[in-house]
């Protein structure tokens, strides 16, 4: 690998060199798939091992290594070249992520994948149609994903509403009561004037601080209550987030789904326990005695 890289460009480098010891048939897939093409992640570890997808090819070898998950299928996977790595076609590879994610997680994947336009909603549904591990929670991750997310945390607000039985509209276009165009609401929920927001994407200026006041209070005047929240909110204080949409509706409202949810995902000690569980052991081999791992070559 070349010195001094970072970020992006460390990641390539490193698949490029990985690539040297994967076979023809195999590309990167699932997880490694989602870096490469730039997608949101959940909560992953920094050490987090490279996925491969190869098909079963005489002759070819498949590689062991610690640093790599290795996966054989009956044929050869579909893959398309990114920045010179061979990588699984995005929703095979999502699909294959769902071995090793729980729902939450890789609806923020698919959001993603759909908001980026990296693949359609059309080839997410024919790729779910394919009998294989993951293929279960890629449907239900399918179900509650939406295009219109701009964000992993809109995806997070969207399906705490969604998963606690509230109907929300996705980036709302707010009008006044002349028809004119007041702004655009990251979510509206169904049947009120009530609008939900995520306010953790930026760090706000004096000049940026006064232009969402500007913004508040033309949705005021529209007729619209708006609340924001961030990140903590939703995972540690979600209480707050459906006070106003009880208040609204005029019913209580369970948060039981929504914890539950996040219980089994990577924003969660437990659930990230869990992804690790899923992730099979390191090879080892009887020349070590089989007590220690292989250790990858620098």
């Amino acid at each position: 690998m070349p010195s001094g890289l970072e970020g992006h460009a460390a990641l390539l480098a490193e698949l490029a060199a990985w690539q040297e010891l994967v076979p023809p048939s195999g590309s990167f897939t699932a997880l490694t798939a989602a870096r490469v093409h730039r997608l949101w992640l959940p909560r992953l570890p920094t050490d987090l091992p490279h996925f491969v997808g190869m098909g079963t090819v005489r002759d070819e070898v498949k590689p062991e290594r610690a640093q790599l998950i290795v996966s054989r299928h009956p044929t050869t996977p579909r893959c398309t070249l990114v920045d010179g790595i061979r990588v699984a076609r995005l929703a095979d590879a999502l699909v294959a992520a769902g071995r090793y994610l729980d729902v939450l997680d890789l609806t923020i994947l698919i959001d993603s994948a759909l908001h980026l336009g990296l693949c359609s909603m059309a080839e997410l549904r024919a790729a779910g149609q394919v009998r294989r591990r993951g293929v279960v929670t890629f449907r239900a991750a399918l179900d509650l994903a939406h295009p219109a997310s701009e964000s992993a945390w809109e995806t997070m607000l969207r399906i705490l509403h969604i998963a606690c039985g509230v109907g929300v509209v996705p980036q709302a276009a707010i009008t006044d009561q002349d028809g004119r165009f007041v702004a655009r609401a990251d979510l509206l929920v169904e049947g009120t004037r009530l609008l939900q927001e995520y306010d953790g994407a930026h760090h706000r200026d004096a000049s940026q601080h006064a232009d969402d006041l500007r913004r508040d209070r033309a949705l005021a005047a529209a007729g619209h209550q708006r609340s924001g929240y961030v990140a903590r909110d939703l995972l540690q204080a979600a209480y707050l987030v459906i006070e106003p949409v009880e208040r609204a509706l005029g019913r209580r409202i369970d948060l039981g789904p929504w914890l539950d949810l996040v219980a089994r995902s990577t924003y969660s000690a437990t659930g990230r326990k869990a992804f690790a569980a899923r992730l099979p052991p390191p090879p080892f081999h009887p020349w070590n005695g089989g007590l220690r791992p292989v250790r990858t070559l620098n």
